[in-house]
Parts: C-alpha cells; sequence; structure tokens
C-alpha cells in the first residue's frame, strides 16, 4: 500500500511541473511609433504557448507611464476579459483538452495620450503571471509647442508674451536685426521664416517668425513694422508763369489745372516754375522749359516730385487761336437750390431735401459762341452728386465749374441757422456776441486783417468781403449762409489812424496850394489891364466870331461862345 502511494505521488509530482512551467511568450505591437499630445493609438498583444502545450487562459499585467491612459481592452474573438486594467482573458469553447497552441493576438489595448504630457520617448509592457519574459514597444511623444520664449527687435522696445502672436512697432531705421529663441528645444523655424536682419521700406513692412514644432504644429509670429519717413512730402510749386498770355484761373499751389491762350502769331513759349523747397526735384522731362505751340489747344505738364517720392502734375492748357478764349459763365442756376453765383468762383455746394428727387442746371455762357456741356446724373442719390459744368470757348480752351448737391436723407431738413459760434481778430479783442452783427474796431496801418470764426451750424457756409486795401471807414462783411440759404450779415467797421507820413503830406500839398493862390492874386494885380484894352479885345474876338459864323460853324458852338462877348451898345450902330 505504501508503494503505490510513493508511485502515485511520483505521478503527480511529474505532472504538476507539465503544467506550472508550460512557457508562454508574448509580442506587443503598436499602430504607431510617434504619437501627439490628445490623439489616440491601438496596440495587439499576441501569446504564443510553448511547442507542444495548449492555454485555455491568459493573464498578465500592462505596464504604461502615466502620459497615457488605458480606455479599453478588447478580447480576440471567444476570448473574455475579466478586467478592465490588466489582461485576464479566459476562452471556454476550447474542447475538453485542447487549447491554445499557436500565435495568436488575443487582445487589443486601447491607449489615448493626455493632453499634458511629458514629450519624449515612453514605454508600455506587458509582463508577469502567465509570462516567462516580459515583451515590450517604445513609442515617442511628440512635441507640439511651437511657442517663442524670446522676441526682440533691435532698436525698439516692446513687450513680449509667448502667447501674443501679433506686433505693431515703428521706427526711423532702414534695417532691424530680429532675434527669436523657441521655447521648445525639438521645434524648428521654418526655411526662409526664421530670425535675422531684415531690410526695411519706407511705410509698411510685415515680418514673420514661423516655428515649427516637433508634431509639425506651426506658429506664426508676426512683426508690423512702419518705417517712419522724414522725408520732406513737399511736391507743390511756389510759382508758375508763362511768358505768353496769362494763366486762368491765377496760380495758386494747390490748383492743378491752368488754361491759357495766345495769339496765332505765338510760335514757342516759356514755361517758367519755381519749386516751394529745394528737396524736391523736377520729373525728367517735365521741369521748366521752352515749348512749340501748334494751332488749336496744347497741353504740358510740370511734374514736381518731393522727397519722399510722391509726385504733383500741374498741367497747362494752351490754345493757340484768334478765335474768342472767354470760357465764363455768365448766369448759373439751380432748380429747387439758391447759389451766389459768380464767374471766377469754381466750385458750389448746395442741400436739398429729401424729397427733391432730381435737379435742373440751368448754365448761360458769357460768350454765345462758346458751348456748354453739363456732366452728372439728372436723378439724386441720397448724399453727394456731382456736376460738372464745362464751358468751351471758341477756341476749344474749357473752364470747368463743379456744383456737389447734397441729397439729405429723409426726415431731415435744413437748417435755418446762420449764427456765429465764435468771431476773433488777431490782434485787436472784440466782445463778440452771436446777436450782435455790427461792431467797430480801430486798427493801425494794417492793409488786412487777420479774421477766424467758427459758425454755430458746421454746415453753414462763411464768406468775408472787403478784408484788403483797408482804410479809414472800410466795412468787413462777414456773409453767413445756413443749409436753406438765409443770410446773416456781420460787419465790422473800421476806424484806422492817419500815420505821421500821409498827415505829412497832405499838409504840403495844402501848403502849396496856398503858395499858389497867392502867387496867382500877387500876378493879377500887377497885370491887370485897363478898361479901354477890354474893350478893344472883345471887339477883336466878336468880328473873330462872325467871321467864323460866315464859314458856317456850328450854330451851338457859336451860341456858346456868342454868350461869352460883351460889346458897347454904341459899337452895334
Amino acid at each position: 500500500m505504501n508503494f503505490i502511494k510513493k508511485i502515485l505521488l511520483l505521478f503527480i509530482l511529474f505532472l504538476c511541473p507539465m503544467v506550472v512551467s508550460a512557457k508562454v511568450t508574448s509580442n506587443i505591437s503598436c499602430t504607431k511609433q510617434e504619437v501627439i499630445a490628445g490623439n489616440s493609438f491601438t496596440c495587439d498583444v499576441s501569446v504564443t504557448p510553448e511547442s507542444g502545450t495548449s492555454i485555455t487562459s491568459f493573464k498578465t499585467a500592462i505596464d504604461y507611464p502615466a502620459d497615457f491612459t488605458l480606455t479599453k481592452i478588447t478580447p480576440a474573438s471567444n476570448w473574455t476579459s475579466n478586467s478592465n486594467s490588466i489582461i485576464d482573458l479566459t476562452n471556454s469553447n476550447y474542447e475538453q483538452g485542447q487549447g491554445l497552441t499557436t500565435t495568436l493576438n488575443i487582445a487589443t489595448l486601447t491607449f489615448s495620450v493626455n493632453s499634458n504630457v511629458n514629450y519624449g520617448t515612453k514605454e508600455i509592457k506587458v509582463r508577469g503571471y502567465d509570462l516567462d519574459e516580459e515583451s515590450s514597444y517604445t513609442i515617442k511623444i511628440l512635441s507640439s509647442n511651437y511657442y517663442l520664449k524670446s522676441l526682440t527687435v533691435s532698436g525698439i522696445d516692446f513687450s513680449f508674451s509667448s502667447k501674443t502672436y501679433t506686433y505693431n512697432l515703428s521706427t526711423t531705421k532702414d534695417s532691424v536685426t530680429v532675434s527669436a529663441i523657441p521655447m521648445d528645444t525639438n521645434s524648428v523655424f521654418k526655411s526662409g521664416y526664421g530670425p535675422g536682419t531684415f531690410s526695411l521700406n519706407y511705410g509698411h513692412n510685415t515680418i514673420q517668425i514661423i516655428v515649427v514644432a516637433q508634431n509639425g504644429s506651426i506658429g506664426t509670429y508676426t512683426l508690423n513694422i512702419e518705417r517712419i519717413d522724414q522725408r520732406s512730402t513737399n511736391n507743390n510749386l511756389k510759382e508758375l508763369k508763362v511768358s505768353e498770355g496769362v494763366l486762368s484761373p491765377s496760380f495758386n499751389k494747390n490748383n492743378l489745372t491752368y488754361n491759357v491762350s495766345v495769339s496765332n502769331d505765338v510760335k514757342t513759349l516759356d514755361i517758367e516754375a519755381t519749386k516751394e523747397v529745394d528737396s524736391s526735384t523736377y520729373v525728367e522731362g517735365y521741369g521748366p522749359r521752352t515749348v512749340e505751340i501748334q494751332d488749336g489747344l496744347n497741353t504740358f505738364q510740370i511734374k514736381v516730385k518731393s522727397e519722399n517720392g510722391s509726385t504733383k502734375t500741374y498741367t497747362l492748357n494752351i490754345t493757340k487761336s484768334e478765335k474768342s478764349s472767354n470760357n465764363f459763365l455768365k448766369a448759373l442756376k439751380l432748380k429747387d437750390v439758391e447759389i451766389n453765383f459768380d464767374k471766377n468762383v469754381y466750385e458750389y455746394n448746395a442741400n436739398v431735401l429729401y424729397n427733391v428727387l432730381e435737379t435742373e442746371i440751368i448754365a448761360v455762357p458769357e460768350d454765345i459762341k462758346a458751348k456748354v456741356e453739363v456732366i452728372g446724373n439728372k436723378s439724386l442719390i441720397i448724399g453727394e452728386n456731382v456736376f460738372t459744368i464745362n464751358v468751351i470757348a471758341e477756341n476749344g480752351a474749357v473752364l470747368s465749374y463743379k456744383i456737389t448737391i447734397n441729397r439729405l436723407e429723409e426726415g431731415r431738413t435744413l437748417s435755418s441757422n446762420n449764427y456765429l459760434s465764435e468771431l476773433l481778430i488777431n490782434n485787436y479783442p472784440i466782445d463778440f456776441n452771436k446777436d450782435i452783427t455790427n461792431y467797430t474796431i480801430k486798427i493801425n496801418n494794417e492793409n488786412r486783417l487777420t479774421i477766424s470764426y467758427t459758425p454755430e451750424d458746421a454746415n453753414s457756409v462763411v464768406q468775408i468781403e472787403g478784408n484788403n486795401a483797408l482804410k479809414n471807414g472800410s466795412k468787413i462783411i462777414i456773409r453767413v449762409t445756413s443749409e436753406d440759404k438765409s443770410v446773416r450779415l456781420y460787419t465790422i467797421n473800421i476806424e484806422k489812424d492817419q500815420d505821421a507820413k500821409t498827415i505829412f503830406i497832405y499838409i504840403s500839398i495844402a501848403l502849396v496850394i496856398v503858395i499858389l493862390l497867392l502867387l496867382f492874386l500877387f500876378r493879377k494885380k500887377i497885370f491887370k489891364p485897363k478898361q479901354d484894352q477890354i474893350i478893344s479885345q472883345d471887339v477883336n474876338l466878336k468880328t473873330s466870331k462872325l467871321v467864323l459864323n460866315n464859314k458856317k460853324q456850328n450854330q451851338e458852338i457859336f451860341e456858346t461862345k456868342q454868350e461869352q462877348v460883351t460889346i458897347p451898345e454904341e459899337d452895334n450902330k
């Protein structure tokens, strides 16, 4: 009996090692070798029983870094998972004594990468329990950090923040050096968009620093740098003249077009121009010069370029003809609108109510041989409507008048406010009151006053009349015209002291007159003729007049002269 027990015990001991030591190996393989924060990936776990053995269950632990989250364990077909955190699988479909004998993927692990992740190489392991040897898979987590640690621009101070991507800067320099350091050493600069030295044009310049993170994501920092242009912008003429004819209108640096009429015998003409500042230049071929004048219309241009490169063009329309050059308007009227027309005023503004849908312009040329053309739409839109009236003289010279009609929005009315809110006269304070329209000031020897004003209604039009060649008794009229064309006149009466020089002249003239008068009276007393001499002269004069009458001279002249003759009665016998 003891022998049998010993044999049975040996048999059991022989069988147990075969079951426990059945060797199982595993392999883990993932779908990605490199992953990005916030993404997910899967790994397949396969097992291989030792040759000659079979398994119907499998259990092993999963080791993974805290940067990952195991979201799911999916067993292979016919296998059942007994845990959500480790691989603990059973297969109840095998028949008695049968089990897994070949390599088989028995589970799929699903991981997600945390958003706040430590970048670099990470390892996932399966080990322990039924495994004699562990297996692992290495995954690299790519950095998404595309931020800059620092960003500087030479010569420009500004506050930098790694998460602020746009900066508006200014400088007077012609170049800047941009320095930048990425926050993550794994990131790089996009080719052609890294730090360096950049030339700046005048005006707006854009420099972009583009950082490419390890995972390929991009961060773009934009520097908008305004290079301040300190060069002069003055491209004005100070003077413009022609050797023949007269500019119309008279030269004004802000007026760019002039008309000139010349006689038929003019062959050449000198265009004389003077720049307002020395820093400007003439565009080549468009400076002062002598030009040939052909019959009809000749157009020439003077182009002035400022130091900063902007160009202003003055145009001369020179007409050579014996025909009339009169291109003025005699009258200009608008339907439903009143304007103060002056042939020497070339621009007018007017307001009309919303219900005025169209306008009619009546333009009468001063010369009946001139032609008039009106350019603009008869139907009015809300807002500004611009009309150009071209007056074409007989010789082809053109003068343009411009009318801007502002059609008001629905419900808006024309203001009748024609008050001034402020009236100032340089060096002569006045106690201004908008309701008082008459003022008197005593001035020195100025010929013109500097007057500034502010209309109470910004839409009112203010005109100053009579502010030149001031003398004692002059009146300066300030005309304020409201939107509805009502007018208020403010009058400044001038009292002017006579200066010493003027008084001296007046006294000298008076003395000369007195001296001449005394000399005349003295001479008359000395050389007074006797009475018989006067009678003799009168008789001779009468005889002469009668002879003239015989020659049938003009009777009116004769009678007039006859009234001047005195003859004594005894001489008529």
